[in-house]
């Protein structure tokens, strides 16, 4: 039944979720929250929308490397069904990420992207040993297709009960010459995509306690393309920025960075949080975007952007934040005593302070919330004044 222009591969894969099969249905619909709950995905947008469905530009991690997709999707909420063909952007970056700067030689967690899983219907990178490709239905792929990199995938949900819901995965198409290779790497790169989705859909009940998003922006009395700058080159934050300890960034590819920074005032003890970041900037539309890899403990995901908004005041520099907390690590945190050892709250706590604590107690999950978004807001406010002070300081100049 083959032929020269036929390539068979197919792979599938389903599991059972203590989860409504409206909310995992929701979760792979919803575009808008790929970034934050499905860790493999850098970002997502929607091109365009047509009748029962859309185009989407994805950009995730693909085994190691940043790719950008479009994504036709069609969409049935009735029968719970996405349908999805894939194929590379035109603008593809196609880069391997380095090993983040300075990070190896330095004590402390290391920016190693977790492995590709590709998880929703088009790009979602899964969390541990994964990869990305696509599961078959029950056809094949024409040779024209595979070569072209074209990618479908069906997700399935069904309900299984109350509150419990079978999530099937099918897709056709592979990233790789060889049937037999082709089709070991699909069966895999399919399972791991559907444990993305398990694993993001696991806490649906406490979505609204452990997830925190939040924006907020400057109105620019200067040009924007000034103030972009200050966004797009965060290796020059500790210079101008208090809270920021460390920045280093690394660019493999035009538009795209490996960062870590380092940034003071951590909850719980004041300490320094460490974050390794992917960074896609795109000059042309005045808008940066980034997907922690790395993050201090507690924060189980953590992603954003800087854009430049025109509005009726002239020209916005506008952060957009998203965190999910992970509440065992929060909950297993020790809260410094920092007040009895006369530390301030963005000091360490001094060695006779943390010897007298012994079990100190757990901070309950609404203050973590709170000290969380009141951390990294505190930074992402002092990004934006300087960007706000840097474009104005070109017209006091001019003046």
């Amino acid at each position: 039944m083959s032929s020269a222009r036929t390539l068979h591969t197919r792979a599938g894969s389903a599991v059972r979720l203590a989860a409504p099969a409206g909310v995992v249905y929701g979760l792979l619909a919803d575009v808008g929250c790929w970034p934050v709950l499905l860790e493999p995905c850098l970002a997502a947008e929607r091109l365009d929308v047509f009748p029962g469905g859309d185009l989407l530009q994805v950009w995730e991690l693909a085994r190691g490397r940043v790719r950008a997709w479009r994504v036709t999707r069609r969409l049935d909420p009735v029968r719970r069904v996405v349908e999805c063909e894939r194929r590379p952007d035109p603008a593809d970056p196609d880069v391997a990420l380095p090993a983040a700067p300075g990070v190896c030689a330095t004590p402390g967690p290391a920016l190693t992207p977790p492995a590709p899983s590709d998880a929703l219907a088009s790009p979602l990178r899964g969390a541990p040993p994964a990869r990305v490709s696509d599961a078959v239905p029950d056809r094949a792929v024409r040779a024209e297709e595979y070569a072209a990199g074209v990618v479908r995938s069906v997700w399935r949900v069904t309900e299984a009960g109350p509150d419990a819901c079978v999530v099937r995965l099918e897709r056709s198409g592979a990233e790789c010459v060889g049937r037999g290779r082709c089709a070991t790497a699909l069966r895999r790169e399919v399972r791991a995509a559907v444990r993305t989705v398990a694993r993001a859909a696991v806490s649906w009940e406490r979505w609204d306690e452990l997830l925190v998003g939040w924006e907020e922006g400057v109105v620019l009395g200067g040009p924007p393309e000034v103030a972009y700058q200050v966004v797009a080159e965060a290796g020059a934050w500790p210079d101008a920025v208090s809270g920021a300890v460390r920045a280093e960034v690394a660019e493999p590819a035009t538009g795209v960075q490996v960062a870590v920074t380092e940034w003071a005032g951590r909850p719980g003890d004041g300490g320094v949080g460490v974050f390794g970041s992917v960074r896609l900037a795109f000059a042309g539309a005045g808008r940066v975007v980034e997907k922690d890899v790395v993050r201090p403990a507690g924060l189980a995901a953590s992603a954003g952007s800087w854009s430049l908004v025109p509005d009726a005041a002239g020209t916005r520099l506008v952060r957009w934040r998203g965190v999910l907390l992970d509440p065992d690590a929060v909950l297993r945190q020790p809260r410094a005593a920092a007040d009895a050892a006369g530390a301030g709250p963005s000091q360490e706590p001094s060695v006779d302070a943390r010897a007298a604590e012994l079990g100190p107690p757990e901070a309950p999950l609404a203050v973590v919330r709170d000290e969380v978004r009141s951390w990294l807001s505190r930074a992402d406010r002092e990004v934006l004044a300087l960007a706000e002070w840097r474009a104005g300081s070109v017209l006091r100049h001019v003046g």
